[in-house]
């Protein structure tokens, strides 16, 4: 059964950095109850603690988060790549936990290729940034903007709670 909602996603996160520890010295039972064992309670108190309710299937989330653009096509600049701004906008009665890398929400980039979507760039967080899920809440709007070097046909994906939501197909020029 997949995690639901924020509290699953937390619960997943520190599952896996649980599992990244060498658990091999903590069989002694004194490691055990001083480490493994509080720690696992604050796992689940936290993801308890931060359930929004948002919504949990694909379905509902494309119904309620959209990435928006301010048209359908750009120009590369003589010398660089074009700039993509958009927006993502909350149209639902719920706040929902978008993905985002410090202070800026940061979608992957799709390219349409071969008759698919295939992923081209984006969605990569330097370590010096938390990748957190932020809360936008019912009516909220977060704005970004991308660079795309080479011309084709695009479309931004916005990874959220929940899921993912994918901007209108765009061609850069």
């Amino acid at each position: 059964m997949a995690p639901r909602g924020l509290a699953g996603y937390l619960h997943v996160i520190l599952s896996l950095a649980h599992r990244r520890f060498d658990h091999a010295h903590l069989r002694a039972p004194m490691l055990r109850r001083r480490f493994l064992l509080p720690s696992l309670g604050l796992t689940t108190v936290l993801a308890l603690a931060c359930s929004t309710g948002s919504p949990t299937t694909p379905a509902d989330l494309a119904a309620e988060l959209r990435v928006v653009l301010p048209a359908a096509s750009f120009t590369r600049a003589p010398s660089g790549p074009a700039s993509v701004p958009f927006a993502v906008e909350n149209g639902g009665p719920q706040a929902v936990g978008v993905l985002q890398c410090g202070a800026q929400v940061n979608p992957v980039i799709e390219r349409w290729q071969d008759g698919e979507w295939v992923g081209y760039a984006g969605g990569v967080c330097l370590a010096i940034y938390p990748i957190q899920l932020v809360a936008l809440e019912p009516g909220g709007r977060r704005t970004g903007a991308t660079a795309i070097g080479a011309v084709g046909r695009y479309r931004l994906v916005v990874r959220a709670e929940g899921g993912e939501v994918a901007s209108a197909p765009f061609d850069v020029q």
